[in-house]
């Protein structure tokens, strides 16, 4: 008799299931549309990332855009 490993870590949104909760996250982001699982959220307009760097470099449109104004 093979004994499957039970998997703890489940998607509220489908059906997937998984042994790591790390893979879990990484799934997450295939629902990700509204940017509900991004961890980087720039304070200044509703973007969103999982990418530290990205939010940096998009922090910098927001400076070129008050250097502009000015």
């Amino acid at each position: 008799m093979i004994q499957r490993e039970l998997k703890k870590h489940k998607c509220e949104l489908c059906d997937y299931k998984s042994n790591q909760k790390s893979s879990l996250n990484r799934h997450k982001l295939i629902h990700d549309i509204q940017g509900i699982y991004k961890k980087y959220k720039c304070i200044l307009c509703d973007y969103k990332t999982n990418e530290k760097g990205n939010l940096k470099r998009h922090q910098l449109t927001h400076e070129q855009d008050e250097t502009s104004k000015k």
